[in-house]
């Protein structure tokens, strides 16, 4: 019989007695058990003692239903504390400031004018009316709009005729807001152009994958100006993070795929893109060519490779140390997680302070006096522990001490994050575009995806609306005139 399924209190309490008889023979097993591993493992006797009473905690935690956390995930929360459940309120309609309202009225038909008391007839009750909002959805249309341009003319033999605006593709077929919306379904809501065939197929319109492809190349023309700039503006400032992907490309006359590389710069303000055929440190070098501040990056063979012949200086991303220790937690979990709590005593000293430039004066106090005696007391512990050469735990340990000097750069630069996240996030949307369309299919494809992600994915970032950032920067490549970056518009 179930506990669950027992009704009677004695038969319970026996039963319960019995289950906590057991568990505290394993628990006395378990740690015999793991003190004999620990000593395997060439633990000194203050290490092994520090060891035993973390686990003897854990152990007691579990007693009162409060089991440890699990290792199978990198994130980490801080300790559960009690909390009075509020009560729940529900919630009403949420706002939207943004949507045009339209109004739409209702009246009574003519037959219902007619009062069912008197017979009298139903006048309208000014100021009176009943209103009630409901979203709505007007969907999609393609329209073949003329443009017809009106011709004048003069007794003496003159014609004029009245201008068209300007076109970005001259004499084409399709309008500049259809190249812009092309270009955001397909690079910041990743639909294929093949998808975005079907889809226009629905609402009307018949047209080919290679007219799409036409008016992106069209439109990336256009904008390469502004794609340029945000690279300057990147290597102007003193701290950009850099880092790299792969992108596949199939390039004309191969039979398969290729795997390129997609490169990223990224500051407060800009996200910037670049793919390239090789993935090598001249590549690197080329694309940072001009930089001369504090580049952010990973310990990776081609950044170090890098370094040696740049001008700037390379500080290591401490979430890079934290994940080399996240991955041992499954073969030595105490000591592992030792260390991941003192990597969080750092991001809780960084919460301290606002982020970007607005914060680096608090955020250099902070880490003089917090951060760098957290980081003198894991280099302290690092340097103490014993272990296995081919072990996870030891090659997490040997990480760490070979890259200490960049991975303490922050300490002394406060507009140096303390890890690279901000890049790798840049990626998200290239990597769910390269998930669903598998890259890029010859090298200006590249080049394109490279231009319309670098300008998508800054407006973004500022949050500027990308739909309305391109069109308004269409606008004014048109008209020969300087086009604004997207923080200049934020």
């Amino acid at each position: 019989m179930r506990l669950e399924d027992e009704s009677d209190i004695e038969q319970l309490r026996r039963k319960a007695l019995v289950l906590a008889h057991e568990n505290d023979r394993l628990s006395k097993k378990t740690l015999e058990l793991l003190r004999e591993n620990l000593a395997l493992k060439g633990m000194s006797a203050k290490q092994l003692q520090e060891a035993l009473l973390l686990l003897d905690e854990e152990l007691n935690k579990a007693k009162v239903d409060q089991p440890p956390r699990s290792p199978s995930t990198e994130r980490r929360g801080g300790p559960a504390t009690p909390t009075e459940k509020k009560e729940q309120t529900g919630h009403g309609p949420t706002a939207q400031p943004k949507l045009e309202v339209v109004p739409e009225v209702h009246t009574l038909d003519e037959a219902d004018q007619q009062c069912t008391e008197c017979g009298g007839h139903l006048e309208p009750w000014d100021g009176q009316d009943d209103e009630t909002e409901e979203v709505d959805v007007i969907e999609r249309r393609f329209v073949l709009k003329k443009n017809i341009r009106k011709k004048y003319r003069c007794r003496c033999g003159c014609v004029e005729m009245a201008d068209m605006p300007a076109r970005l593709v001259p004499g084409g077929r399709y309008s500049n807001d259809f190249a812009v919306e092309v270009a955001v379904d397909k690079y910041a809501d990743h639909l294929p152009l093949e998808r975005q065939v079907r889809g226009m197929e629905r609402d009307g319109l018949v047209v080919e994958s290679q007219t799409l492809w036409d008016q992106l190349e069209a439109l990336a023309q256009k904008l390469e100006p502004a794609w340029k700039a945000l690279r300057a503006d990147a290597v102007r400032q003193a701290v950009l993070g850099f880092d790299e992907t792969h992108w596949d490309v199939l390039t004309k006359g191969s039979a398969s795929q290729k795997s390129w590389t997609m490169w990223q710069l990224s500051t407060w303000r800009v996200v910037f893109f670049s793919i390239a055929a090789e993935g090598n440190s001249a590549e690197g070098l080329t694309f940072l060519d001009g930089f001369k501040g504090i580049a952010l990056g990973d310990a990776a063979i081609i950044h170090k490779s890098m370094v040696k012949q740049a001008l700037y200086r390379l500080a290591l991303c401490v979430a890079h140390m934290r994940r080399k220790f996240v991955k041992a937690e499954t073969s030595d979990p105490i000591r592992s997680r030792q260390l991941i709590e003192m990597v969080q005593e750092l991001y809780a000293i960084e919460k301290q302070a606002p982020p970007g430039p607005k914060g680096d004066e608090l955020r250099g106090k902070l880490r003089a006096e917090q951060s760098r005696p957290v980081m003198d007391r894991i280099k302290a512990w690092l340097l103490e522990q014993r272990f296995l050469p081919g072990s996870d735990f030891g090659k997490a340990v040997k990480y760490a001490v070979g890259n200490w000097a960049g991975l303490c750069v922050f300490l002394d630069e406060p507009e140096v994050p303390i890890d690279n996240n901000r890049t790798e996030r840049g990626f998200r949307g290239p990597a769910l575009g390269r998930h669903n369309f598998y890259g890029s299919k010859s090298r200006r494809g590249t080049e394109v995806a490279a231009i319309l992600y670098s300008l998508i994915e800054t407006a973004k970032l500022n949050g500027v609306n990308p739909k309305k950032y391109l069109k308004t920067a269409l606008a004014a490549a048109l008209s020969g005139e300087r086009i604004l970056l997207p923080h200049e518009l934020a």
